[in-house]
Parts: C-alpha cells; structure tokens; sequence
C-alpha cells in the first residue's frame, strides 16, 4: 500500500495556489524579520571557533536583511524527482572527513536523553544550549508575524535543555541566525541539529490525495547575495523543509520562480514525517556547497543520506535549470511556515538541540 501523503508533489503545487486563492493569503517569498533592538548580528571575523550554552543575558537580538530585489514568491517550489544518487548514508570519497568522527544510522548511537557533547566537541560551533539564555554573541533570534524561541527544560535531545520555539498557526517566522562560522567555511559548510515536532500527524498530515490542511514550513536553511543582470537577489536555500509530511530541498528569492526536490521512499523508513516519527527526536544533518551555479545541497536523516533531496549541477529540478546559489553568509535554525493553519489548529511547536556547524561533516553521534 502506498504511503499516506501525496504520492506526487505536483499535486501540492495545485493544492497550495488553491488554498492560498480560497483563504486570500499572500505568501511571502522572504519574510523580513522584526528588528526588536538594533543590535548587529556577530561579527563574522571574530572567533569562528566557540563554544555555546553558557549563562548569557536573556534578550532576543534581531537582523534584518538588506533589501531584496526582485524576489520571487513562496507559491510553490517547482519540483522534480531526480534519478537515484549515492547510497544513503554514505560520504563522497572526496570529501572532507575528520578522523576521529563516525556516522553512525543507529540512534541508540546518538547519545538521546545522555548528557550534551558540545563540551567535548572539535567543531567550529557547538552548542547544547544549556545556559540560561539563547546566547546573543552567537544567534540573532529573527521573527515575523508573532512567535518566539526561549530556553525550555521540558525536553532536550541531550542534556536538560532545548531551544523551544512557539508559533501561531497564522503565517510565522521564529529562526535562529549565526554569521561567525562563515569566516572559517565560507561557501562550503556542514551542519547538524536535532528537531523535535510533536504534531507530525496533525496537522501536517494528508489522507490520500486530498489536503485541505496542506502547509509548507522551513527548518533549516542558508542565504546571502546572488548577482544577476546588474540586480541583487537573496535566494533563500533551505535543506530541512517540507510540505506537510513530504520533505523537500528548495530555494526561493532568485530571480527565477522557486525550485525544489522533494523525497521519496528509497530510503525506508525515511520516505515522510510520518506518525513513525512523531513525538521523538530527529537527527537532520546538511552540507551546502559552491555559489553562483555551481552549488551543492545535501541532506542526511538520522545518519542516512536522502538521495532525492541531493541538488547539484548534475541533479537539477523541474526543466534542468541550475539554481542560483548565493554567496553564503548566514544559516538559519528554527521553524516558518507559509500558510494560515488557524482553523486548523491554534498553534505550532517545535524544538531544536545540539546544533553544530562546521568545515567538515558532523554525523549525529558527536
């Protein structure tokens, strides 16, 4: 039997223009977060290598991006299943591994509910967010529409903290931004962090092929300056993301109509955000690579590599057009969502723990 979803993502871009058409809502392309101090976010030339979850003053520091030009709308990525790729869980022989790190797809491997490893950490950002506050020299707390992120002791990946982000279910932007780490890994990064949703079912679930809850919403993604024609776009590349229950890689704000692909079953287990995973921790791993036209977006799921979700010049979307990849100069950690859940349900959480970034891969067991 066919699993429960959509069994084609062209049926979500119908979906999503009617739903946005019946409720009346605009779809922002990038939302311009609330600037709710005035203060810069870290400078990227300081120390790239730290690590976070101290004590730190409480306080929700805010950017806001430089105007964007000519950016396209959030309606709907234009998708396409990509032929099979690397064998999930698997590194290219070619790039960067340290040593001293395994990638284990065991989860009793990865250390849930044990202490936090960001002390013990060699990557260039590490935190278990631990302290009393989202530390301010390492994140900016970047907002649209209501929502926040605070320290939480309810639940943690490791540890006895968490960063638990609540949201209305009206569109909403609540994200954690860091620069520092670009000075070291420019254009060519790895991250990982563990993400907790405990509404996998519903309200992203959709029975069959029809979704009248349909709602797209973004977990981790990465931005900066892409040129063309003399205009300045900033394309937003997100590599943890989904429509509902299917999981897709997508960039939106270029100078072209948004672009994604989406995942599909190949590998078990880990074809949907499905009731198999609510209401636990997973682990969500990503590299981004290259600018201009020659990038790279990866994504593993619990030390398992999603090959449909592998974006390169090789593997394009719908039509083959290479997407314009940006000069990275941020990553962003939280939760958006793009369309008005309010008669659906009254309000979305989620939690993020353990992020770490850095020149290499990370793999959920560090």
């Amino acid at each position: 039997m066919a699993p429960r979803g959509f069994r084609s993502f062209h049926a979500l871009v119908v979906l999503i223009t009617s739903l946005a058409a019946c409720d009346g809502q605009v779809q922002p392309s990038e939302f311009e977060p609330v600037d709710r101090d005035g203060a810069a976010a870290p400078d990227a030339a300081s120390d790239a290598r730290v690590q976070v979850g101290t004590d730190a003053a409480s306080r929700d520091d805010a950017q806001s991006p430089d105007p964007t030009e000519d950016a396209g709308s959030d309606a709907a990525p234009d998708t396409e299943q990509p032929d099979a790729g690397p064998d999930p869980g698997v590194l290219d022989a070619g790039a960067a591994i340290d040593a001293g790190r395994s990638f284990p797809t065991d989860r009793t491997a990865f250390g849930l509910t044990g202490a936090s490893r960001c002390a013990g950490s060699d990557a260039l950002l590490c935190d278990g967010f631990e302290g009393a506050a989202i530390d301010k020299a390492t994140w900016t707390v970047q907002t649209w529409g209501a929502g926040s992120a605070s320290i939480d002791s309810t639940r943690a990946a490791r540890g006895t903290h968490s960063v638990h982000i609540t949201q209305p279910s009206a569109i909403s932007r609540v994200v954690l931004r860091e620069t520092r780490t670009f000075a070291s890994t420019g254009n060519h990064f790895y991250g990982r962090f563990f993400l907790y949703l405990n509404y996998t079912t519903q309200p992203l679930m959709c029975d069959g092929n029809s979704c009248s809850n349909l709602v797209h919403w973004t977990a981790a993604s990465a931005g900066g300056k892409y040129m063309e024609g003399g205009s300045t776009f900033r394309p937003d590349v997100r590599s943890v993301g989904a429509v509902n229950q299917t999981l897709l890689v997508n960039l939106d704000g270029g100078p072209k109509s948004e672009v994604g692909l989406n995942n599909d079953t190949s590998v078990p287990g880990y074809g949907k955000l499905d009731a198999s995973h609510a209401n636990q921790w997973m682990c969500f791993e990503f590299e981004y690579k290259g600018k201009g036209e020659t990038g790279d977006v990866r994504v593993w799921w619990d030390g398992r590599e999603l090959p449909a979700m592998h974006y390169s010049t090789a593997r394009r979307g719908k039509g083959g057009e290479l997407w314009p990849i940006p000069d990275y100069e941020y990553l962003e950690l939280g939760f958006t969502h793009y369309q008005d859940y309010s008669k659906f349900v009254p309000s979305f959480d989620a939690w993020i723990d353990e992020v770490a970034v850095d020149s290499a891969r990370i793999g959920c067991a560090l």
